[in-house]
C-alpha cells in the first residue's frame, strides 16, 4: 500500500507539475472570477436550490445530525454536481491547488437551519484530522451573510491563512485512532479533534481571530481539512451548502465524480488509509 505522501508524489510526477502543492494551502476564498463562473453556473446553482427547497418541503431522505439536516442521497443531484465538478472546479484544482490529477472522493449536502440548540459536532471549533493531501471545496447554494450560518475559520490577521493542526492520520504506517490521539499547540496538549477552550488565548496572541466566510449563492471556498473551523449557527434564515472532497490520483480519469467512485453523504466514510481506494457508493453496506 502506498503512503499518502508517496502516492501524491507519484501523482504529481504523472501530471508533470512540481511547482504547485496542497501543502502550501490553508484556505482560498473570493476566487469566483478565477473559476470562470458564467451565467450557466448561476442557473445551475438556482436549479439545485429549487430542488433542495422541494426536498426539504417533502421531508424525504433527510437525516438530522448535529445542528444540520443532511440529504441522505447526494446523487439525487448527480447531474448538477457533475457539471460543477467537471466544468468549473477540476481544471483549477489540478493546475492551481494539487499539481496533479484529482479524484472527488466524497460529497456532502446539507442545510443549517435557524435553531436555539447549543452547537455540537461540526458547529464547534474543530479540525478534520484527515490525510494532509486532501482538500475540501465548499459551495454556498444560497446567499450567506454573518447571520445565517456562515462557515467560520480562525484566520491570521496579517497572512490571512487559516490555522492548521497536525493530523494524526498520516498514512497506513502512522494512523492513530481515537484512543491514541494527542495534539499539541504551544505547550498545551489535548486528545480530541474539538479545540479546548484553554487554547484560544494562545491562538489569539498569535494573531488568529474568528473570521466568517460570507458570500452570495455559488460562492466557493477551498480549504485544508485540518485548519480549525466550524459552522456558525444562524440567528435568522438558513444556509445550504455542498462540500466536495478531493484527493490526488495517479491517472487521468474520464470523470472524477460519480456514484461508482465518490462517497455519498454524511453517513459515508470520508477517507481511507489507502490513497488509491475509491468508494463505491452504489453498495448499500457503505451508506
Amino acid at each position: 500500500m502506498y503512503k499518502w505522501k508517496e502516492y501524491y508524489k507519484k501523482s504529481k510526477d504523472v501530471f508533470g507539475d512540481s511547482s504547485t502543492s496542497v501543502y502550501d494551502l490553508t484556505i482560498q476564498t473570493n476566487i469566483d472570477t478565477k473559476l470562470n463562473f458564467d451565467s450557466d453556473y448561476y442557473k445551475l446553482i438556482d436549479n439545485i436550490r429549487d430542488k433542495l427547497d422541494n426536498q426539504f418541503n417533502i421531508n424525504e431522505s433527510i437525516s438530522h445530525s448535529g445542528n444540520a439536516l443532511f440529504i441522505d442521497d447526494c446523487f439525487i443531484f448527480e447531474d448538477e454536481f457533475s457539471i460543477i465538478v467537471e466544468n468549473y472546479l477540476r481544471d483549477y484544482l489540478e493546475k492551481n491547488i494539487f499539481g496533479s490529477y484529482i479524484h472527488c472522493d466524497h460529497v456532502t449536502l446539507y442545510k443549517t437551519p435557524q435553531s436555539n440548540s447549543a452547537p455540537v459536532n461540526s458547529w464547534l471549533w474543530h479540525f478534520d484530522n484527515s490525510p494532509l493531501e486532501q482538500m475540501k471545496v465548499m459551495i454556498y447554494l444560497n446567499d450567506v451573510n454573518d447571520k445565517n450560518g456562515a462557515f467560520e475559520i480562525l484566520r491570521n490577521e496579517n497572512s490571512k491563512d487559516g490555522l492548521k493542526v497536525h493530523s494524526s492520520r498520516i498514512d497506513n504506517t502512522n494512523w492513530r485512532g481515537k484512543k491514541e490521539w494527542s495534539f499539541k499547540y504551544k505547550n498545551i496538549e489535548w486528545k480530541s479533534t474539538r479545540i479546548p477552550r484553554e487554547l484560544f488565548p494562545h491562538i489569539s496572541a498569535d494573531g488568529y481571530i474568528p473570521y466568517k466566510v460570507v458570500g452570495n449563492k455559488g460562492h466557493v471556498s477551498i480549504f485544508d481539512n485540518n485548519i480549525i473551523h466550524r459552522g456558525s449557527l444562524p440567528s435568522e434564515g438558513f444556509r445550504y451548502a455542498v462540500v466536495f472532497q478531493f484527493k490526488p490520483i495517479d491517472k487521468k480519469l474520464k470523470k472524477i465524480f460519480g456514484k461508482s467512485i465518490t462517497g455519498n453523504g454524511a453517513k459515508h466514510p470520508t477517507f481511507d488509509k489507502d490513497p488509491t481506494f475509491m468508494w463505491d457508493s452504489t453498495k448499500p453496506d457503505l451508506l
